[in-house]
């Protein structure tokens, strides 16, 4: 029964949704609102995201935080996420690291990479449980075989910075390539550098470094652009 109320959600959404009209919008909020009544979290998720959005009806972060708890609680894995994320962040409540935490750890015993990311930053950064990087570079492994690139480049930038591990440009090069084959902009402009400087890789190479930099840049990264341009990337 869950899985055919799924698959319908589903394509609802792309019906009414994809369009991206306000109508649409309303009839996917009423659609919800239905499904809702029936405690599906997965429609109460889509009601929480519209609140939050103001798409649909207007925008009101306490019935969007109202939402997102209940479909937390009745066990949909984003909405655990996006519900730490509120706590973290006070949309619609306070500031709760400790709320949060609870919350992902619930979502990563379902899988969920996102959950298993966060947790890893949090033991990091301290954040709602003592600090702990060995526990941040396990949490991070679990969502890098997940294929999360975001955890990928944080064990890259672990082992490259000797935060928490012994510093090891070879293993740092390893987390960055499989990063930014992902398209991760950081990831990209860390291999640009370390090529230019030779670390991890067999000799410096300022064609693969002005590639890896390209690839940055044309991502979004501001910082490689500054690189490209010390090393005066033009030449090579």
């Amino acid at each position: 029964m869950f899985k055919k109320s799924f698959l319908l959600i589903l394509f609802l959404s792309a019906v009414f949704l994809n369009a991206k009209s306000d109508e649409n919008y309303k009839k996917s909020f009423e659609f919800y609102q239905q499904e809702a009544k029936k405690d599906n979290a997965i429609a109460q998720y889509n009601i929480a995201k519209m609140y939050k959005d103001g798409k649909g009806v207007e925008k009101d972060i306490n019935k969007a935080f109202n939402w997102m708890f209940l479909a937390a609680k009745n066990g949909y894995s984003p909405a655990q996420v996006s519900l730490a994320k509120m706590y973290i962040l006070g949309i619609g409540t306070g500031k709760n690291y400790q709320e949060a935490y609870k919350w992902l750890l619930q979502a990563a015993d379902k899988g969920n990479v996102k959950a298993k990311l966060a947790i890893g930053w949090m033991y990091a950064y301290g954040k709602g449980v003592k600090k702990d990087l060995k526990k941040a570079l396990k949490w991070y492994k679990k969502a890098a075989k997940g294929n999360n690139a975001d955890a990928m480049y944080s064990i890259g930038f672990m082992y490259y910075n000797g935060v928490g591990v012994l510093k090891d440009y070879t293993k740092a090069y390893k987390w960055f390539i499989k990063a930014a084959k992902k398209n991760h902009p950081k990831a990209q402009r860390m291999l640009g550098i370390m090529y230019i400087y030779k670390q991890g890789v067999a000799k410096r190479d300022m064609q693969r470094a002005k590639y890896w930099l390209q690839k940055a840049f044309d991502n979004g990264d501001e910082e490689a652009k500054n690189i490209w341009n010390d090393f005066e990337m033009w030449d090579y």
